[in-house]
Order: structure tokens, then sequence, then C-alpha cells
């Protein structure tokens, strides 16, 4: 099964030695028993806390991955859909692939939109992004 997208490969494969890059790691169950009808508040904090846990219970095998391949996470807990962001040189990215519970790999970028955003507020978005890291 594919878990990197062909572009996302490409750019890892560019790295060069020492570069890191920023993912998003998906651990949602393959496949949740959802109901057909729209859930009530209970059923979807329900649905977001068995997530949740399903997630956590891959994390001792995604940090081992990780600190194999001096890559490190940077989500403390995955959040109600599963998702932790982690970095690392392109072998822990795609080491990371290897793992069951991991669903899909998405490069992490940042989304600016090109219509109405100055190079102030461009500036203040990457600024606001790269403290995160520090």
């Amino acid at each position: 099964m594919i878990k990197i997208s062909k572009a996302y490969l490409q750019k890892l494969d560019e790295l060069k030695s020492g570069e890191f890059s920023r993912a998003i790691v998906d651990l949602s169950p393959k496949s949740q028993n959802q109901p057909a009808r729209r859930m009530d508040r209970e059923e979807r904090l329900r649905l977001a806390d068995e997530t949740r846990q399903l997630a956590e219970s891959a994390l001792p095998e995604i940090d081992k991955q990780l600190s194999r391949n001096q890559g490190r996470r940077l989500s403390e807990v995955p959040n109600n859909l599963g998702l932790i962001v982690v970095e690392g040189p392109a072998s822990a990215i795609i080491a990371l692939s290897e793992i069951e519970q991991v669903k899909a790999i998405l490069e992490d970028q940042l989304v600016v939109s090109n219509q109405g955003t100055t190079m102030k507020q461009f500036r203040k978005a990457v600024g606001t992004q790269l403290k995160v890291l520090k």
C-alpha cells in the first residue's frame, strides 16, 4: 500500500545530508464504524477518543523508528483525527511508512492564499511557524 505520494518521495529524495522534512502522519483507524446518520455530540466525542487512543498505541513504534533515523516527534499526542507531526531526514520519514498503523504520510506545508496576502502577512505566518519548531 502506498502511504507517501510520489511528489513527496521525490522531495525526500532531493534532501541533502543533514536536511530535515516535516511530515503529518495519519494514524487514524483504517475503518471506522460510523453510522450513516449524523452523529450526536456524545457519539462524536466517543469516536474522537477511540481514534486518539488507537493512534497513541502506535507512538512507541513511531518513536523507535524516528530515533533510529535521527528524527523526532513534534506532536506530544495525536489529535482527535489521529494525526501527529514529525520531522527528520528522508530515512526517518520513509521508515514510518513501514509501520502497520500508519495510514498515510503527508508533507507538512505552509498554506498561504495568493489573494489579498501581503508580504508582511506572509512573513508573519512563516515566522510564526518557525517559532513553533524552536
